[in-house]
């Protein structure tokens, strides 16, 4: 019955979003006049619209043409991206809209923020690196601009953030150095494409005065020139080492702090070495740039379909194991992404 009630009304709307168009297709002469002159022919339409979306619950506009909409005053059709009733029939992803959470059967989710999504993706692995992939293509194509033989540095490169960093950066030809804690993370970067995988957990602290064994590996792993690229959701002393064996006019990029410190940068050592760190809010191109992160989710789904994307997702569980998901996350024990499952 719903499916009939949405077919019904997507055809009742087509009909009457095609009358529109066409009483807007009077003479040009006249719509400027009346527009330009008296104003009465916009106003007369947009009220004459209001009252279309209240009956039909529209509450987008991306069913015009775009000549409609410019002479409406609205965007183009690709900032608004979906109608109302198409998000009720396409399967798509998205982030919640913040309050509201996702641990959830339903959540809440702006409909400009909705990415269509194809039916062969599984639902797992698209909500699994929505959000991570679109922050790796953005480290490594907006902020920077990563090119084949590039040498980049990804730390913390068996988590979530770190896997889509790695892959993104190999699909892009890259020689990836990764670093992470422990064997099976290590190895993990590896089977994910990374050329080199540092064990932090193996290396010593600062010993001394001396350089430590971590920045040391790390010179020694990107060769004399350093490295173009650091990708950091770790922070603390990993993006200390960064600036030790990153390449002049190389970039850091700050992606979070997972060890739980945010690294002072040292600006006389920034003055001294010619490189830069930049900070990446994801949330903030979902705010003020929803058209590159349209352009990544479709980048992304196209790498799913080419086998670039890797299903990371090393557990799966219903909504009753969040509590003890969440602790696994906290103590380091998930490798890649864990999902929940609601309908399980």
């Amino acid at each position: 019955e719903d499916e009939r009630e949405v077919a019904e009304m997507g055809e009742g709307r087509e009909k009457a979003f095609a009358e529109i168009e066409k009483r807007l297709a009077c003479d040009e002469h006249d719509r400027d006049r009346y527009k330009h002159k008296t104003g009465q022919f916009d106003n007369g339409l947009r009220m004459a619209l209001r009252r279309f979306q209240r009956k039909h619950k529209i509450y987008e506009y991306a069913n015009f043409s775009r000549e409609t909409m410019e002479m409406l005053g609205k965007p183009p059709i690709e900032t608004n991206f979906l109608a109302f009733e198409r998000v009720l029939t396409e399967r798509v992803v998205a982030a919640t809209a913040l309050p509201a959470g996702g641990f959830a059967q339903r959540a809440l989710v702006p409909v400009a923020q909705a990415h269509p999504i194809p039916d062969e993706l599984p639902a797992d692995v698209a909500a699994a690196t929505h959000v991570t992939y679109q922050t790796a293509w953005f480290a490594l194509h907006r902020l920077t601009d990563v090119a084949p033989d590039d040498t980049v540095v990804v730390h913390g490169a068996a988590g979530g953030l770190g896997t889509a960093c790695v892959r993104l950066a190999v699909t892009a030809g890259a020689r990836v150095i990764a670093t992470a804690h422990g064997d099976a993370k290590t190895a993990r970067a590896r089977a994910l494409g990374a050329d080199i995988a540092l064990d932090t957990a193996a290396l010593a602290t600062t010993d001394g005065d001396g350089p430590d064994a971590l920045v040391e590996a790390l010179r020694d792993a990107v060769g004399p020139d350093g490295a173009r690229i650091v990708l950091d959701p770790v922070g603390g002393e990993l993006f200390e080492a960064s600036t030790r064996c990153v390449a002049f006019e190389g970039t850091i990029v700050v992606l979070g702090a997972a060890s739980g410190t945010y690294a002072p940068a040292r600006t006389n050592h920034l003055l001294v070495k010619n490189y830069a760190v930049s900070g990446l809010h994801w949330g903030a191109y979902r705010a003020r740039r929803p058209d590159l992160c349209r352009q990544a989710q479709a980048e992304i789904v196209e790498l799913w379909r080419t086998g670039g994307l890797v299903d990371d997702i090393s557990r799966r569980g219903p909504l009753a194991d969040l509590p003890a998901l969440l602790d696994d996350l906290i103590d380091r024990r998930i490798v890649g992404k864990a999902v929940l499952e609601p309908r399980r």
